[in-house]
Formats: structure tokens, C-alpha cells, sequence
């Protein structure tokens, strides 16, 4: 029998871990309309602190030797960025603004840590209660009369809590979706009461990104599970059915469908939208359903703004850090015009630093279905869905958002070595996700 030895708390992880709750409770007092940054300015000292620390611990040495280099590359390529966002006289708030999300990357080294997983696991569990706990309360104020609409007009005097802002932090539910099964009672009763009033509100608020990435994460995991069970199945000599699992799965499915069907119904009543309706134009608007994924708005506001106010050699190299794009229509430089993710990479560094940031997801696509399995599949599985929904939002880029630390997390899991020296050899049994 193996002894485990009760190894000290990582500083990096203390101040990983401080950092992410301030900038969560720093958004969570933007969507009740409490405005302040200091909370944000604090949590960077925490990122640049764990970041040190982390490399005093080896973290760096961690991860696997492919990865080491594309993150030295990285690295390398936005310094560059840098100088040259400065070189262009890019406004200093725009540069700062593309700076400050590098200091995420603690994030990265410090789950590389496999001693940590369960700690950040559990800091992704709490701060899911805390932000269901906070639309719930912010839901309060409209009750079921919500549309995307009536909620902005709601908060023009920003007097009323933001539900939209709010609704937009669960975003941590698709990992809380794939770890379900490993979790204690109550932690599935959080998962599965956080993602049906995230679905409810993608519904009022007629949002077509949730609902993609949901059906991504289903045929994700899928192909995976069929990949990684396929010599076992060979094997198996007899086949047993859990019919108690699939049961309790379709009762669940029904309920939740019900529970959907009646609070959409109630909330057409109360403000005349047709939400359905709503959706499946927007899903439609330029004929069906692959016309509008081709024809999407942040697809083609983000390419031709980009190359209209592009020298030639930008196309190849980028703006730099610091780099926006002109909002025509109010005559007024944004930052946050391109809604795409891959289209800011593209803008701040062009084709080779597009290319360089995406090989990532090559790597990880390669090792998800490599023979050797191990437990990092569900990290692996969001990683290549963000990456892929990147083209019509800001997932899987660099912006200061609370996101971009839990995106590093499950890209640090990935990057570590899977090997562990000393007596324990990780299998998935010995990281419980869930404890």
C-alpha cells in the first residue's frame, strides 16, 4: 500500500486562487452595478505573484516538452506585439487593456501541478454556487418578464442589477456538464439546477451560442467515449446495461424540458415575445441554418474591418498589442467591436501569431486521441470546443475577463507531463475531479 504524504499548499496556487475570486467578485459587482476596478488591479498582483512562485516551484518544468516550446514561442511572439503596438503609438489604456490578460498564464502553470487539480476544481465548484446564488438574486428584480431587449432598457440609468452580465458568468458550466458524474449529490443538484436557468436565459435572451456549444460538447464527448472504450468493448465478453442511469437520465431530460416549456410560456405572456420564434429567426436570418454560421455578422464585421485599416505587412505580422478597430458607426475607435475571438488574435498578430496560437489545439486534438488516455480528457474536450466557437465569440483569446483564468486552468491540465515521478503513477483513478 502506497503512503501518501501530506505535501504543503503550493503558494502559487494561494495566490491563483485569491486572484480569480477578486476578479469574480470584481465582475460580480459590475452586473449589480457596484463599478469598481481595484478589486481587478489586485487580483493582476495575485496572477504576477503566483506566476513567480510558480516558476520557483518548477511548474514551468511540468509540463511536456512540445508545449514548453510553443508557450516559450508565445511568449516570444506577444513581446513582439508589444513593441510594436508602442513602435505604432497604439492609446496606452488599449495597450494596458491587451496586456494585463497575460498575466492568466499563472493560471496555466499552476494547474500543471497535478497536486493542484483538485484545489482549482474546487474553486471553479464554489464560484459556480456563488455566481447561481447572484443571478438568482439578480433575477429578483425582473422576475420572468426578461428579453434581451427589456433587460438592457432596464438598466440604461445602470440603477438595476444586470441579469444579462450576471447570466453571461456561468459560463464555467459546460466543465461543471462534464464532471457531473464524479460529483457528491448535492454538487449534481447545483450542475444541473445552474444549467437549465443558464439554458431558461439563453432562451429569453435569444442567444444561439450557448445551444451550439452545447450539442459541440455532446458530439465531442461522443466520438471520445467511443474512442476510448473501443478496445474494452472488443473485449467484453458480456454486455450489462445500467438501466437505472438511463432511466434517471431521460427523467431528467423530461423534467427539465417541462420546466423550460412552462417558464418560456409564462414569461411570452407577461411581454408578448414569441421566444421561440425569436430564436429560430435568429437561427435562420439568411435562409437556414449553415447560410447564417457562414453569414455571421462577427465573422464579416471582424474580417473586412481588419483588413480595411491593415498596411500589407500587418496582414502577416499584426497590429501590435493595443491595436482596435473603428466603429464606423459611431466614427469612434472600440476595442470591443470583433466579437471574435480568432479575429483579435488575428488583429493583434496577424497570420503568424493566428497560426502559432491555434497549433495548440492541434496538439491537444492529437493527444486526445493518442492511445494513451489519461485524466485530462474533459480539459482536452474544452479546449477544442472554445478553440472551435472562437470564430463567432471571444472564447479561446486573450481579454480581461475572469474566463481567460479558467480557460489557462484547463489548458495547463493539458499541457502537463503525464508521467509522475516518485511512487504515484496517474491514472484515472487517482485524480478524483470531484471531492
Amino acid at each position: 500500500m502506497i503512503k501518501r504524504k501530506n505535501k504543503k499548499i503550493p503558494f502559487s496556487l494561494i495566490m491563483f486562487v485569491m486572484g480569480m475570486s477578486l476578479h469574480l467578485f470584481n465582475e460580480s459587482l459590475t452586473a449589480l452595478r457596484m463599478l469598481t476596478m481595484y478589486l481587478g488591479y489586485a487580483g493582476y498582483f495575485c496572477f504576477f505573484f503566483s506566476f513567480l512562485f510558480a516558476i520557483k516551484e518548477g511548474n514551468l518544468k511540468l509540463l511536456r516538452h512540445k508545449y514548453r516550446n510553443w508557450l516559450f514561442i508565445i511568449c516570444l511572439y506577444s513581446l513582439f506585439m508589444v513593441v510594436h503596438g508602442i513602435l505604432l503609438q497604439h492609446p496606452l489604456k488599449y495597450l494596458l487593456s491587451d496586456i494585463t490578460p497575460y498575466f492568466f498564464f499563472a493560471g496555466l502553470l499552476v494547474s500543471a501541478n497535478k497536486n493542484t487539480w483538485n484545489a482549482i476544481d474546487r474553486m471553479i465548484y464554489f464560484h459556480f454556487i456563488a455566481v447561481l446564488s447572484l443571478v438568482f438574486y439578480i433575477w429578483s428584480y425582473h422576475g420572468l418578464a426578461v428579453s434581451i431587449s427589456n433587460t438592457f432598457a432596464m438598466v440604461e440609468g445602470d440603477t438595476t442589477p444586470s441579469l444579462y452580465w450576471a447570466w453571461g458568468l456561468l459560463h464555467t458550466w459546460p466543465y461543471m456538464f462534464l464532471t457531473y458524474k464524479d460529483g457528491s449529490l448535492f454538487r449534481k443538484l447545483i450542475t444541473s439546477v445552474g444549467i437549465l436557468v443558464f439554458i431558461i436565459l439563453a432562451f429569453l435572451f435569444a442567444k444561439r451560442n450557448p445551444f451550439l456549444l452545447l450539442i459541440m460538447i455532446f458530439l465531442l464527448k461522443m466520438v471520445t467515449d467511443i474512442a476510448i472504450k473501443k478496445e474494452s468493448i472488443k473485449k467484453t465478453t458480456s454486455l450489462k446495461l445500467n438501466w437505472r442511469k438511463y432511466i434517471g437520465i431521460i427523467c431528467i431530460v423530461v423534467v427539465s424540458i417541462l420546466i423550460i416549456r412552462m417558464i418560456i410560456a409564462r414569461a411570452s405572456q407577461l411581454t408578448g415575445f414569441d421566444y421561440y420564434e425569436v430564436l429560430l429567426s435568429r437561427l435562420t436570418e439568411s435562409g437556414d441554418v449553415g447560410s447564417t454560421a457562414m453569414d455571421n455578422y462577427r465573422l464579416k464585421e471582424g474580417r473586412e474591418a481588419i483588413f480595411e485599416q491593415a498596411e500589407t505587412y500587418q496582414v502577416l505580422i499584426g497590429q501590435g498589442l493595443g491595436s482596435v478597430v473603428d466603429r464606423s458607426q459611431e466614427g469612434q475607435q472600440n476595442q470591443t467591436i470583433i466579437e471574435s475571438g480568432m479575429a483579435n488574435i488575428f488583429l493583434k498578430g496577424g497570420v503568424i501569431f493566428t497560426i502559432l496560437w491555434y497549433l495548440i489545439v492541434l496538439y491537444i486534438l492529437k493527444d486526445l486521441f493518442s492511445k494513451k488516455k489519461d485524466s485530462t480528457v474533459i480539459c482536452q474536450l474544452l479546449i477544442i470546443v472554445f478553440a472551435l466557437l472562437s470564430l463567432v465569440s471571444v472564447y479561446f483569446s486573450m481579454f480581461a475577463h475572469v474566463s481567460t483564468g479558467y480557460l489557462m486552468c484547463w489548458l495547463g491540465r493539458c499541457m502537463a507531463r503525464i508521467e509522475e515521478t516518485g511512487t504515484e503513477i496517474e491514472t484515472n483513478e487517482d485524480i478524483n475531479y470531484c471531492t
